[in-house]
């Protein structure tokens, strides 16, 4: 299913039910590209007037970028239901047999993989879209600054989020492949945080 194509409501009726997914590395996603058409509609009330003409050179440049980090976030809650979904299907494989165990074992730790490495992607995106709703709250038309703050504001939500759906996946997975995920998603924290502060203020 894909939750950019269905109305409002519908996504959050879909997140209120009771099936485990989407959840919060769905909603995480969401957040993520909320806080992309914030930014985008507060490029959109700077650019082209001439009393912002000085800052025009720096911000134009972000409108395909938030543009394209949007569609990717959209992208990215589709794929983490699926991802999901997969690792209860691992989940539901049948033990009674040693053959049965083993298979079972791989297949959790491929589908944990998986459903890891996809809100490593969100994570990886959400601190994007900060420093782009940074960049909007710093120079952008003041009259909007604080629709930036809250796009830098669902922007670290979008982080946080994917940050712990990717920490719930590594104890299913090969230890040195969940420290290389570990790994990867360390520096973001600070950067995330770095941004949202700069944001706000």
């Amino acid at each position: 299913m894909s939750w950019g194509s269905l109305p409002f409501e519908n996504v959050l009726d879909h997140l209120a039910s009771p099936a485990p997914a989407p959840g919060g590395g769905t909603a995480s996603a969401l957040s993520g590209a909320m806080s992309c058409a914030l930014s985008e509609m507060v490029l959109g009330l700077t650019l082209g007037r001439e009393k912002f003409a000085g800052v025009e050179a720096e911000l134009a440049p972000l409108v395909p970028q938030v543009r394209a980090l949007r569609a990717d976030l959209l992208r990215l809650a589709d794929a983490d239901s699926a991802a999901y979904e997969g690792f209860v299907r691992a989940m539901k494989l049948p033990k009674a047999t040693q053959p049965e165990q083993a298979e079972r074992k791989r297949a959790i730790e491929q589908a944990a993989l998986h459903a890891a490495e996809v809100p490593l992607r969100t994570a990886q995106a959400a601190v994007e879209a900060a420093r782009i709703a940074e960049r909007c709250a710093k120079l952008a038309n003041p009259n909007a600054r604080s629709d930036a703050v809250v796009a830098a504001l669902l922007a670290w939500s979008c982080f946080e989020g994917a940050r712990r759906n990717v920490l719930a996946n590594l104890p299913s997975m090969e230890p040195k492949r969940a420290e290389q995920l570990r790994a990867q998603l360390a520096p973001l924290e600070p950067e995330a945080d770095r941004l949202l502060a700069r944001a706000r203020a």
